[in-house]
C-alpha cells in the first residue's frame, strides 16, 4: 500500500490503528498494510466500521486495535487484538470480498490454483506473467 494511505487510513481511524507507530516486539503493525492498493477501498470501509464500533464503546472497555493487515493465500487477512462480534462479522465480510477483488487494481478478479496464491484480475495476472518470462 502507498505510504500516503498508510498515513491515511491512521490518522482517520486513531483508535484502531493505535499500534500501527509501536515497534516490532510490541506489534505485526509496525510493518504497515501488508496489502496491494488494489484492496484499499475494502480496507477504508472496514476501518470505517470498526472505527465506529469503538466509538460506541463504553470508555472503560477495551478498544478493538489492528495488529496485523497482510495477503495471504490470496487474501486479505485482518487481525485485532480482541473479539468482538460486530467487528467479527465485519472483518469476515471484508476478507471474502477480497477472494474476489484484484489486489493489484481493486477490479473484479479471481484466485488461482497453482503457485503462488493470488487474486487477480485477468489484466494484472497477465501483466505479471509477463514479467516472469
Amino acid at each position: 500500500m502507498e505510504p500516503e494511505k498508510d498515513a491515511e487510513l491512521c490518522a482517520k481511524h486513531p483508535m484502531l490503528y493505535a499500534q500501527r507507530s509501536r515497534g516490532m516486539r510490541d506489534t505485526c503493525m509496525c510493518w504497515g498494510f501488508e496489502i496491494g492498493d488494489g484492496w484499499v477501498r475494502i480496507i477504508e470501509r472496514l476501518s470505517d466500521r470498526l472505527e465506529r464500533i469503538n466509538q460506541k464503546l463504553p470508555k472503560d472497555e477495551a478498544r478493538i486495535e489492528a495488529v496485523q493487515v497482510k495477503e495471504k493465500f490470496g487474501g486479505l487477512r485482518f487481525y485485532t487484538s480482541r473479539c468482538h462480534d460486530e467487528a467479527d462479522r465485519f472483518i469476515a465480510e471484508a476478507e471474502r470480498q477480497s477472494l474476489k477483488t484484484c489486489e493489484v487494481c481493486g477490479r473484479p478478479g479471481r484466485q488461482n490454483s497453482n503457485g503462488w496464491i493470488t487474486t487477480l484480475c485477468t489484466k494484472c495476472r497477465r501483466a505479471r506473467d509477463k514479467k516472469r518470462i
